[in-house]
């Protein structure tokens, strides 16, 4: 078996275990909840690190411009505009697209 074989697989087995444990969550008590939580981290974070070290250290070398979407899978946010940097910038652009809307979709033009 491949790795990719592999990580497929993994991911079928964890997507199971998500839906088991949401059709179960409503009839678990605090602890129960508590212990599916820790059990779900230790095979996140496992499968995480198998898929580092296997598949993304294995692809970046060769994928060239790929590097910038492997590093948000690996949660590189130092790459990437934060949600409140984007909401500044649209509380800056939203009165300019309204204004520029008000007059039809069209620059004022003036002589130069």
């Amino acid at each position: 078996m491949n790795i990719l074989d592999g990580l497929l697989g993994e991911h079928a087995a964890i997507l199971t275990l998500f839906e088991h444990l949401e059709q179960g969550a409503a009839r678990m008590g605090l602890a129960q909840l508590q212990e599916a939580g820790a059990l779900l981290e230790r095979v996140l974070m496992t499968h995480a690190v198998t898929e580092d070290r296997y598949l993304f250290d294995a692809l970046a070398p060769a994928q060239g411009g790929f590097h910038e979407v492997l590093d948000a899978m690996r949660g590189e946010a130092t790459l990437f505009t934060r949600n409140d940097e984007v909401e500044a910038q649209w509380r800056i652009c939203d009165p300019i697209v309204s204004a520029w809307s008000a007059h039809g979709g069209r620059l004022p033009q003036y002589a130069s």
